[in-house]
């Protein structure tokens, strides 16, 4: 749905309805063309979210400039009070009947990608034969609506790990939606460290900040003009190292 369509319906509605305070918009308007419409109707009908749902809502249907508009009541109203329409809706009392304006708010993307969570936590075998369970997570689907980026976060050996792993992302990325995805690895590493995971590559060489020396790999990284190295096992301990600079160096 359109901006200029959002603005065409709530001017329809502000002229053709009359919001209540139980949640209800009243018709205030009738037109003569039609005498099915009529001066005090209620908007919307009890509808079943999904056949064989035990969860119903209302469900609404407005007509003008030759076109039907269906949606369920509640973004109606959220439209008449806000000239908005979101993605979704959630309601604070989590009773999808309740369409008073107070209860009513939009379920943000991030919410709804914490919600789905575990992407895939099926079994794969490795080539020695062992089994273990990858974990996947995905961003939240972005605006022009093309599927949102899968992040790998390596293997474990039980899915009890997996779920674990599920909730910590979740929390991470509900308190801190602006959080990257090599930002979330390395917590998640330092958190379960003994997942399969690999950080982002961003240069030739590895990782960003990272260079290979023999067997080991090392971390550069230059502040106020002189350069810091260090020296570890793994490419994902010395960017972490590198990274962890970064962020002393930019909040000092």
């Amino acid at each position: 749905m359109t901006k200029e369509e959002v603005e065409a319906i709530y001017n329809y509605l502000h002229e053709n309805y009359e919001y209540k305070p139980e949640g209800q918009l009243i018709r205030k308007t009738a037109p003569k063309i039609n005498k099915n419409v009529r001066i005090g109707q209620i908007l919307g009908s009890f509808y079943y979210q999904v056949p064989n749902s035990q969860r119903p809502c209302m469900r609404a249907t407005i007509y003008f400039n030759n076109k039907n508009y269906t949606l369920n009541l509640s973004h109606f109203i959220y439209i008449y009070h806000h000239k908005e329409k979101p993605k979704m809706i959630k309601y604070l009392d989590e009773n999808p009947m309740n369409n008073r304006i107070e209860n009513l708010s939009i379920y943000s993307g991030i919410e709804r990608e914490a919600n789905k969570g575990l992407v895939s936590g099926s079994p794969f075998k490795t080539k020695n034969g062992e089994t273990r369970y990858r974990y996947m997570f995905q961003i939240e689907n972005n605006k022009n609506g093309k599927a949102g980026k899968k992040i790998s976060f390596g293997s474990f050996e039980t899915l009890e790990e997996c779920n674990k792993l599920s909730l910590f992302i979740r929390n991470l990325r509900l308190t801190n939606p602006e959080i990257t995805p090599n930002e979330l690895k390395i917590k998640a590493m330092a958190e379960f460290p003994k997942s399969k995971m690999r950080l982002e590559k961003t240069n030739k060489l590895g990782f960003d900040g990272v260079y290979k020396r023999g067997k080991s790999f090392v971390c550069r990284c230059r502040v106020h003009g002189k350069m810091h190295t260090s020296t570890y096992q793994t490419p994902e301990e010395a960017h972490n190292a590198y990274l962890e600079i970064k962020k002393h160096h930019e909040t000092s």
